[in-house]
């Protein structure tokens, strides 16, 4: 459990290939190459009880979640906007030995209502992404509360305005 606790937390997390030595009347001469497909915790300590193991070959693809994260600090959101990343994982097809620890976007020249999307995403060679390359993944939007306020004063001056038109000119 102590090595695989250890695997997990590493670099590639849960998309690490492992390389696994069988024992055994029967058992393979050589290691396999395996991937973590599934897994189950101690509710109270946090130790790995279980893993599923999914044998992987270097020349086939594999399908795999990768962690995805934006880089720098958006122009919409220094002038008051709120960044919001859509996906905290995106779902990738490649070799086992091509799975990126993770994938990233820089947001630095974003303004506010700027999105980003899945076909904006500079990949690894030899990397896809089992998404809708016009799918949104990050944008910068008006804070709510912002919103709210902006709408009420549109409002009121638009109630200004017709009470103007409607009065009798003199």
């Amino acid at each position: 459990p102590k090595a695989l606790s250890d695997l997990m937390a590493g670099p590639l997390g849960h998309n690490a290939v492992i390389e696994m030595k069988v024992e055994g009347e029967g058992a393979p001469s050589e290691p396999l190459l395996v991937m973590l497909q599934d897994f189950q915790y101690h509710a109270v300590v946090r130790e790995v009880l279980h893993v599923d193991l999914l044998q992987v070959a270097l020349d086939r693809d594999v399908h795999v979640k990768v962690p995805f994260e934006t880089t720098g600090k958006a122009e919409g959101v220094q002038v008051g906007g709120v960044i919001a990343t859509v996906f905290r994982e995106l779902p990738v097809v490649c070799r086992p030995e091509l799975i990126p620890e993770k994938l990233t976007i820089d947001v630095t020249t974003m303004g506010i209502g700027a999105i980003r999307k899945v076909g904006d995403l500079e990949l690894p060679e030899g990397v896809t992404i089992e998404m809708d390359p016009h799918q949104t993944v990050v944008s910068i939007t008006v804070p709510k509360a912002a919103a709210a306020t902006t709408t009420e004063e549109e409002e009121e001056g638009e109630e200004e305005e017709a009470e103007e038109a409607a009065a009798p000119a003199e």
